[in-house]
């Protein structure tokens, strides 16, 4: 008979509890917003059909004025891409690992063992300080994931501290020492 670890209905192990969990801000999503709304109301208030010297028929103006609403419908949806992406992000700090869920029509989780970790930068452009968010980098030894990135991060300086302590108690419960082979 062969037995089996147990694990929780999300593939974590009993005693790999949540240290931190967070999403990245909408925030950071404003540009992206204002850009669309301003498109969006280029098509509606600085376009009126007089300025297009369309002097045709009818049908023609019921033409002009459904390719308006398409493509204010297409803005519309456009607008929504960068809202629903960030909201399809989230990011686990467990005791062993970090996890980073993502996608939106397909669930993608990648996990980053804690010990492999090696170092953090967080950094904070001017229109996310004005925000007061940073992202924040982390390069590990993973061969398929050299380096990730946390978008959009409140409290990111509390986060980094969390992780750098969470990451030398799991490399020292493993006995994991680094050899750096710089000469």
């Amino acid at each position: 008979m062969v037995k089996f670890k147990v694990k929780s209905y999300n593939n974590r192990t009993m005693n790999d509890r949540i240290i931190w969990s967070g999403q990245p801000s909408q925030y950071a999503n404003i540009p992206a917003f204002i850009i669309k709304i301003f498109l969006f109301c280029l098509f509606w208030v600085f376009l009126p059909y007089d300025v297009l010297h369309i002097k045709v028929t009818y049908h023609y103006n019921l033409q002009v004025q459904d390719a308006l609403l398409i493509l204010s419908i297409i803005i519309v949806f456009w607008s929504l891409i960068p809202f629903v992406t960030t909201y399809s992000i989230h990011y686990e700090l467990t005791t062993d690992r970090l996890l980073i869920y993502s996608g939106i029509f397909t669930r993608v989780r990648e996990e980053i063992e804690l010990y492999r970790l090696k170092d953090y930068k967080v950094v904070s452009p001017l229109f996310l300080r004005l925000l007061r968010l940073s992202k924040i980098i982390i390069y590990s030894s993973d061969k398929t994931l050299p380096f990730v990135i946390l978008h959009s991060i409140n409290d990111s300086y509390k986060v980094t501290d969390l992780l750098r302590e969470t990451v030398e108690k799991a490399k020292s419960k493993r006995g994991y020492l680094e050899i750096d082979s710089r000469v």
